[in-house]
């Protein structure tokens, strides 16, 4: 390799440079660019500068642009990934409390009519309706009663099974 007389280290070129304005020192450190090599005993330019590393940061996520919230008619907050399925599932522990003064007798026949429901979604899963499957697997969910887990859990099952067939 070539050696120069007049050549100098590239951090030695950077030793001059200073910051034109404040408005600079805002947007990010100086040597944000530029790879800390710290075996070497290169130390940049601005860790000379007596302002410390705080002054210097520069947080990107406040210039990410925050989405307003959307009100449906009924002033309630709409989510944008199917707010027709606002809260098709109520928490476990919630279901399983309401749950606990219902009659067993009760609970047979929701478990039957889950059943039901799971087995037409089946069907429509068969004959490669994914979105009418994925409808009675959610109508089954909503119906099952919590204490069943077991069933709750092929159906949540099966309906992602649906889900990915879209």
């Amino acid at each position: 390799m070539e050696e120069f007389k007049d050549a100098s280290p590239p951090e030695e070129l950077l030793d001059h440079l200073k910051l034109s304005d404040q408005k600079s020192r805002e947007t990010g450190p100086k040597d944000a660019q530029s790879p800390k090599n710290m075996g070497s005993g290169y130390t940049p330019s601005s860790a000379k500068d007596p302002t410390t590393a705080d002054e210097c940061f520069h947080d990107c996520h406040d210039s990410f642009e925050a989405k307003e919230p959307v009100l449906d008619d009924e002033g309630n907050l709409q989510n944008d990934e199917n707010s027709s399925r606002k809260q098709t599932e109520l928490d476990e522990e919630y279901l399983l409390e309401l749950e606990k003064d219902m009659p067993e007798e009760e609970k047979q026949k929701r478990r039957k009519e889950s059943t039901m429901l799971k087995e037409k979604g089946n069907e429509h899963f068969k004959k490669g309706d994914y979105g009418e499957a994925e409808d009675s697997y959610t109508k089954a969910l909503q119906i099952c009663p919590a204490c069943f887990q077991k069933d709750r859990a092929v159906l949540f099952s099966n309906r992602a099974a649906a889900k990915m067939k879209q």
